[in-house]
């Protein structure tokens, strides 16, 4: 590409007949560009292209009061049907945020992603009979028993357990169940 930086046109190399622009560079960094400027370890010419205007914008840790917003911000973004009121709150606002923006958003995608799975268990435990006894062998009694009723015929169920028709005769005959 070749640059018509004060024509305001630009161009494919080899192109003749340039286009017409008019653009601005919005860039952010969390460096301070002229220290790097002075280190060498970025381009003068660049820096004053870029430094037209300079805001500075404080880090997430000095904004405490924007995090509630921002949690908000992103539930309603990612359509993430989560209540404020579950969230913890003061655990975010406690703390640092070396990350910044970005890392409380994939905090609020972890959160509710869990969420979202607890409440599938949540609802799958609800499908059951009875509540879980703790011992695994109860758990697979009802999952058994649940299967049985949702599918037509045995085989079928033995499909939505994932063991053999053999397996699932085998086990209601262990667990002495009469369906």
């Amino acid at each position: 590409m070749k640059w018509g930086y004060l024509e305001k046109e630009l161009g494919q190399s080899g192109e003749v007949k340039s286009r017409q622009v008019d653009f601005r560079v919005l860039a952010a960094t969390n460096k301070n560009l002229s220290q790097e400027v002075d280190k060498g370890s970025f381009r003068k010419d660049l820096y004053h292209r870029l430094n037209v205007v300079t805001l500075r914008l404080p880090p997430l840790r000095e904004r405490d009061g924007d995090i509630p917003l921002l949690i908000e911000h992103f539930l309603a973004k990612n359509n993430l049907p989560v209540d404020m009121e579950q969230l913890n709150i003061d655990h975010l606002l406690d703390h640092h945020w070396p990350g910044n923006v970005r890392e409380l958003e994939n905090e609020i995608r972890r959160y509710t992603s869990v969420a979202d799975l607890m409440d599938g268990l949540s609802r799958w435990d609800k499908e059951s009979e009875e509540s879980d006894s703790g011992k695994l062998t109860e758990m697979e009694k009802r999952r058994i028993i649940g299967a049985i009723r949702k599918a037509n015929g045995k085989q079928e169920a033995a499909e939505l357990l994932g063991i053999s028709l053999a397996t699932l005769y085998r086990k209601i005959k262990v667990y002495g169940l009469e369906l």
